[in-house]
């Protein structure tokens, strides 16, 4: 049985292994955690490396303040940064799974940035962000029904 969680990190096992500051979503068995793709959304980001199989602590993406990412590329302070692949983060959309905005440069890939997750962001910037490509609705728009879903408050296949 789970157990709520009061805190902006929970313990994950990692189903692979996976660097420092890189997104992660569920894995396929429960209490792990494998690297966000492309397009795909996270539940938050690793605090340290670790190897296949072992414990990584993890930032979750609906936690207070802020979370350190790595880079895919170079961008600048306050750009809208995405999910890309290998778990990463840039400035260039790729399946339009917000992030949130840089709160410092990246120099390159590989870089780590501080980044405020999206769900802190004035509407407006978020709006602004998704206008830029009109799937990005459609993408939004099917993660908040998976999450009501998920919380039992609407029915349906998810």
């Amino acid at each position: 049985m789970s157990s709520i969680q009061n805190t902006n990190t929970r313990t994950f096992i990692a189903s692979e292994a996976i660097g420092i500051s890189i997104r992660v979503k569920l894995g396929s068995t429960a209490g792990e955690v494998s690297i966000a793709g492309a397009g795909e959304d996270f539940i938050g980001v690793t605090e340290t490396p670790v190897a296949a199989a072992g414990s990584v602590g993890v930032r979750l993406k609906n936690s207070s303040g802020t979370g350190y990412f790595t880079a895919g590329g170079a961008f600048a302070y306050g750009a809208t940064v995405y999910g890309i692949a290998a778990g990463k983060v840039d400035d260039v959309s790729s399946g339009n799974v917000i992030v949130g905005t840089a709160l410092e440069a990246a120099s390159g890939s590989g870089s780590r940035v501080e980044v405020l997750y999206a769900q802190h962001l004035p509407i407006a910037s978020v709006n602004q962000a998704v206008a830029t490509d009109a799937s990005s609705v459609i993408v939004l728009a099917n993660s908040l029904r998976l999450a009501l879903i998920a919380q039992g408050v609407i029915t349906g296949a998810a």
